[in-house]
């Protein structure tokens, strides 16, 4: 059999989705570019169903080459991919013919419009020297936000936020011009170079050309200060740090004080820089001059005296920076922190704010931390966080940034949107230096409005150091909020929900004369779970359910009562 589907491609994806009855075929194909920010050739991705050994997949590319790759298996369903690349932009008719023990048993046709591609870096710094030119030894890339409109034959087509830079990639037919404009930054500094804030790219004939350009910035008249600060608390059952970025974001140098209060559960053991004052649970530290060229990052440690903590147990901190009085802005002065501990320490992690269950279209707050645990210089650092298809890529904001740091936007294979945050030349020393092995992004995103109650919403990084296999954070979690007749666990005395979060086997603890069933629901009310409640521990196996946000009603002479849990 054959279907043909016709397509112009000019977005990073496409899907093309086949049905069939009957005997191995292929059922979906799908064009992309890498995951990363290159202008490399695209990838095919072909399925087919079932999975039978032996199969292949020949290609006929349209610009008279062919290629032939075997079908892998991926959960009883075939798979392959393939790259090629176009010498010349324009349209091209590809065909996939699925080859089965010598027969050519199924087929696909479409067509793919190639476009040429330019990437380009941009990059933004403080031009101390004011003459257009970045120097390392003068000048330093900005750690400040910095919003720009990016516009293609004069139509807006995006916005991004960075802060030291951010890579794009250009497409469309030779001549097209894209237009990067700087919308807005801290008042702290003016864009200098070029004059009027905007920088040109052009799409070219060279294949997979690159440009690297950059915007200039000097301080402002505005003699104004906006202390500021951003932590990360990480805590474990015997040891626990703290991560903080302190800033003014205007240029005019102010002598700040910060203090940070951490739970009386652990001790201070010690901190980089070290503090100016202990005592007892609150440290302070005197910072002078602090000003848009002189942020300041700041790691404690803290160990837990006796016995250690236990999961479930709440650890709070807080974090304040004055003096208050003419600062613009006093609201990002101040962070308190609830955690929960979970299992042992561990050194790259993501948080997120507020806490609690959100409303559709709350905008969070993202916090990465990553450490150098090994024993050498790690040169080059980048996170790919996996964005939530509940969350808006386009009102990702950065907050700032611990060491000069270039962001993109990009897409998996599956339209995935993937948050590339680069560290280029970190060179973050090894463990044995404390603060100098660490460091964080934070950047803000909203939901997107109208998300049904119950929605789960999570988020999973990688964190790459040099060419050693990723490190994959905790999971940061957030839902919608549910309607208020389902009760929070902490609200029914008498029922014991445990672990919650659970992996494998839930345990309800209540009294099983008052209640003689359960049920587990999904968020949209599928019933998924009916069992028996038959003594005061309850053991349901939840392994075979998704991660995500569940409801478990208790019915019997003691009425019906709802609790919330999470699956991981």
């Amino acid at each position: 059999m054959k279907k043909t589907c016709y397509f112009s491609l000019l977005a990073l994806i496409l899907l093309c989705s086949i049905s069939h009855a009957g005997a191995q075929s292929i059922t979906s194909y799908v064009v992309s570019n890498p995951p990363d920010s290159s202008c490399l050739a695209p990838v095919m991705s072909i399925y087919t169903s079932p999975y039978a050994a032996g199969g292949q997949i020949e290609t006929s590319w349209g610009d008279g080459l062919t290629s032939t790759l075997p079908i892998g298996n991926v959960a009883g369903n075939g798979v392959t991919q393939d790259i090629h690349g176009y010498v010349y932009a324009g349209p091209y008719t590809i065909k996939h013919v699925l080859i089965q023990n010598a027969n050519r048993v199924d087929s696909v046709s479409y067509s793919y419009n190639y476009q040429h591609c330019r990437m380009g870096t941009f990059r933004s710094y403080n031009d101390v020297n004011n003459d257009c030119v970045f120097s390392s030894l003068t000048d330093a890339y900005l750690t400040v936000p910095v919003s720009v409109k990016v516009d293609s034959g004069n139509v807006p087509i995006d916005t991004i936020s960075a802060t030291g830079g951010f890579f794009y990639n250009i497409h469309g037919p030779v001549g097209t011009v894209y237009t990067f404009t700087i919308l807005s930054t801290t008042p702290g500094v003016v864009v200098t170079c070029p004059a009027n804030g905007v920088l040109t790219d052009t799409v070219l004939y060279l294949v997979n050309s690159y440009t690297a350009k950059e915007f200039a910035f000097n301080c402002s008249a505005a003699t104004d200060i906006d202390l500021a600060t951003s932590a990360v608390a990480r805590t474990g059952r015997h040891h626990a740090s703290a991560t903080v970025l302190v800033t003014n974001n205007y240029c005019n140098p102010q002598n700040a004080t910060f203090t940070m209060n951490f739970s009386p559960k652990y001790n201070y053991q010690s901190a980089d820089p070290a503090p100016t004052t202990v005592s007892g649970h609150t440290l302070t530290w005197d910072l002078p001059g602090l000003s848009l060229q002189t942020q300041v990052n700041i790691h404690a440690d803290f160990e837990v005296p006796t016995t250690w903590l236990t999961p479930g147990d709440t650890v709070h901190s807080s974090y304040y920076l004055t003096p208050t009085a003419g600062d613009i802005n006093a609201t990002n002065n101040t962070v308190i922190l609830e955690d929960t501990v979970f299992s042992s320490y561990d050194p790259n992690m993501i948080t997120v704010m507020p806490k609690g269950d959100i409303a559709a279209g709350t905008k969070l707050t993202y916090s990465i931390e990553f450490e150098n645990t090994g024993n050498d210089t790690a040169m080059n650092i980048h996170i790919l966080d996996t964005l939530s298809p509940s969350l808006l890529p386009k009102t990702l904001d950065i907050v700032g940034s611990t060491h000069t740091m270039n962001i993109s936007v990009i897409k998996d294979i599956f339209g995935n949107n993937i948050a590339k945050f680069d560290f280029p030349n970190i060179n973050l020393l090894d463990s044995s230096h404390h603060k100098d092995c660490t460091g964080m992004v934070v950047f803000t995103i909203d939901t997107k409005p109208g998300l049904t109650p119950g929605t789960y919403i999570p988020n999973t990084a990688g964190i790459y150091f040099d060419d050693n296999e990723v490190v994959m954070t905790n999971t940061a979690v957030k839902m919608i909020a549910v309607p208020q007749n389902v009760t929070v666990i902490g609200n029914n005395i008498g029922v014991k929900l445990y672990p919650n979060p659970a992996n494998d086997v839930l345990t309800i603890s209540t009294n099983a004369q008052a209640y003689n069933s359960l049920e587990i629901n999904n968020t949209i009310g599928q019933l998924l779970i009916k069992q028996n409640v038959t003594q005061a521990d309850t053991k349901v196996n939840v392994k075979s359910l998704p991660a995500g946000i569940y409801t478990i009603t208790l019915k019997g002479n003691g009425g019906t009562k709802t609790l919330k849990f999470e699956k991981l």
